[in-house]
């Protein structure tokens, strides 16, 4: 089953990664975010208006500073495999990365970026909603990021 998106007046198709490669890549994404999101204890995100921003600055650049060209191409590779932009009445898959980089160079950084968040949205979007649902069924929960 396929889901389409519009992304920056651009329409993308996704499908779900498989077991195995979504695996892959949510491990190989903790590894990079892991780390930097321990930042993110104290950062209350019911009180956005009055939060710190400079600790979520923070996470951000430990997150950069963590993350890998080849971290960031195996993601984009894997997501490019299970994609297509649509172009006329075709629909042109993403991936190879020659294509892939094309496509990209015509539409921009911000529609690359949306595209990857999207991807991610549609192959983890149940398991981060079983996750969020688990969290606000505790006491306290759902306050704070842990």
């Amino acid at each position: 089953m396929s889901e389409e998106r519009e992304i920056g007046g651009h329409t993308f198709r996704f499908t779900k990664l498989g077991y195995r490669r979504a695996r892959g890549v949510l491990v190989r994404t903790a590894k990079v975010l892991g780390p930097a999101m321990s930042g993110l204890s104290t950062f209350d995100t019911k009180k956005i208006a009055d939060a710190d921003f400079g600790s979520l600055s923070g996470v951000i650049s430990a997150a950069l500073d963590s993350l890998t060209d080849d971290d960031l191409e195996f993601v984009t590779q894997a997501f490019g495999e299970c994609s297509a932009i649509k172009v006329g009445d075709a629909w042109a898959p993403l991936a190879d990365e020659a294509k892939r980089g094309v496509y990209f160079d015509r539409t921009g950084l911000g529609v690359y970026f949306a595209w990857l968040r999207a991807a991610y949205e549609v192959t983890y979007g149940d398991f981060f909603a079983e996750l969020r649902a688990a969290a606000k069924s505790k006491p306290g929960g759902g306050t704070q990021a842990q």
